[in-house]
């Protein structure tokens, strides 16, 4: 009934896809946009983008701290990729920090990249070491 268009690396293709049936990939990312603030716990299936302010608990496959964005707590992801802000404890499975990126606070990875230009200051540790662990469930990128 629904149906919505696949994409691929070359941009849409016009082969329709049944909603049902699209992956993770196709799912549209939940936003906290620009001028937005929220405080307490956030949690969704897949990915979060954070463009506003979030003060408390995100836990979700992926995030996404857009360059506006600032995350102030506790990040549990598969996937972090920071163009803006995060301070405080954040655990994630591949942690990615922009060029732009600003990131704070304890830090549990097993894969880190950080483009030249990016503020990393952190206490890094290995994701095994989390509390809490096992590591947060690999997310479809």
């Amino acid at each position: 009934m629904f149906a919505k268009r696949a994409r691929t690396a070359d941009g849409p293709t016009p082969r329709l896809v049944a909603a049902a049936d699209a992956g993770a990939k196709d799912r549209v990312p939940s936003i906290i946009a620009i001028g937005m603030s929220v405080e307490g716990e956030i949690a969704a299936d897949g990915e979060i983008h954070v463009d506003g302010t979030v003060t408390g608990t995100v836990t979700c496959a992926t995030l996404t701290v857009g360059r506006d964005g600032k995350v102030t707590g506790r990040v549990r992801a598969a996937h972090v990729r920071v163009h803006g802000a995060t301070e405080g404890e954040l655990i994630g499975d591949r942690v990615e920090v922009t060029a732009t990126g600003r990131v704070g606070g304890r830090v549990y990875l097993r894969t880190l990249e950080v483009q030249t230009g990016a503020s990393y200051f952190c206490e890094t540790h290995p994701i095994e070491a989390a509390p809490g662990h096992p590591a947060p469930a690999k997310g479809v990128d």
